[in-house]
């Protein structure tokens, strides 16, 4: 009864003031941590252990479910751009299907963490900065070389011939929270399905803070995305819109994301 008193305070005072209040200084405010159920004034008592964000008001925005209705949705078969309600035709290697575009809503999912926690990816929404998703696995060379170069400087995947100069910029940007980057795991190194095992096999090799690793178990975004080729990244706004889609390789969303954040310096 106290404790429920307790938080009831919080919450009128938090209201009234109009105040971002961390009462026990662990990185959550507290009006967030009594939207989520956990103890805004123990610091033990926190949100996600990795310390990712929290949206409170995530239910408000728009977003779809992996789940598709055919003929129509997206993953569904097609033959032109009329047979998908999104106009969204793509030819693929194996068939065509109907297939995201920018201004899509990625669909809101929850997934393992390196941590074993589940995360809400709508979580990352609402903060104000763009999103890097990439689509990930264990075995893949340059996924593992870009993981290198984000965590320690490992300059290898900046020799490959399809880097630019230009990305040099995206590190110092997720080290210092300008941008966020999500890594998500579909496979392991055997090409097995991503496990909570092996993501903290990845993060334990790549152990960068700022960056969560989700693993893709049941393969939900990588059905959706359907790379060609990977990392496949794409870049997303705070509202979980796709600003541009890629099924194959990180340079159309690290240009075009270099291209607006160096825009809005001028």
């Amino acid at each position: 009864m106290r404790n429920f008193l307790y938080m009831l305070m919080i919450g009128i005072s938090i209201v009234f003031s109009g105040q971002v209040v961390d009462t026990d200084k662990d990185g959550y405010s507290d009006r967030d941590e009594l939207h989520a159920g956990t103890n805004p004034k123990d610091a033990s008592s926190f949100i996600y252990e990795g310390g990712w964000p929290y949206n409170s008001e995530k239910d408000s925005l728009s977003f779809d479910s992996f789940g598709a209705n055919c003929p129509g949705d997206i993953t569904c078969d097609c033959i032109q751009n009329s047979d998908c309600s999104n106009n969204n035709c793509v030819q693929y290697p194996r068939g065509n299907y109907c297939s995201p575009k920018e201004g899509t809503h990625l669909p809101r999912f929850k997934m393992m963490d390196q941590f074993g926690e589940m995360v809400d990816v709508y979580d990352f929404s609402g903060q104000g900065k763009y999103i890097l998703l990439e689509l990930s696995a264990s075995w893949c060379t340059p996924c593992n070389q870009l993981s290198a170069w984000m965590t320690y400087g490992d300059p290898e995947v900046t020799y490959q011939p399809w880097w630019k100069s230009a990305y040099l910029q995206l590190k110092p940007w997720v080290e210092t929270g300008k941008i966020i980057l999500i890594n998500v795991q579909y496979a392991d190194e055997y090409r097995d399905n991503a496990s909570l095992a092996s993501i903290q096999d990845w993060y334990s090799q790549y152990p960068h803070d700022g960056v969560p690793v989700f693993a893709d178990s049941e393969k939900l975004l990588h059905t959706w995305i359907k790379p060609t080729g990977i990392p496949t990244v794409l870049l997303l706004n705070e509202k979980m819109e796709i600003v541009q889609p890629s099924s194959r390789g990180l340079n159309l969303a690290f240009d075009k994301l270099v291209q607006i954040l160096n825009s809005e310096k001028k």
